[in-house]
């Protein structure tokens, strides 16, 4: 399987967009900034979950925050969903 590209686009402020591409999919996430750098961003996971449309929705979004966490761990970046 692909590595995945992954990259956060702020918005200003608090806000941004994290984007998921792998392949010839591609999802937008927005996330915000909690405040607290223990906790780092907020991925709105629900509106992956909006946006999945295959036949097994459960276990590639699985895959997709397993990817996630690997370059969270890769990056720094710390997530919370």
């Amino acid at each position: 399987m692909q590595q995945p590209l992954i990259t956060l686009e702020s918005r200003g402020g608090i806000h941004g967009t994290l984007h998921y591409a792998v392949g010839a999919e591609k999802y937008c996430i927005s996330y915000e900034h909690t405040g607290d750098y223990q906790l780092g961003i907020l991925v709105l996971i629900k509106e992956l979950d909006a946006q999945l449309q295959c036949e097994e929705p459960l276990k590639r979004r699985s895959q997709i925050l397993r990817d996630l966490q690997t370059w969270s761990k890769q990056t720094g970046e710390k997530l919370t969903w």
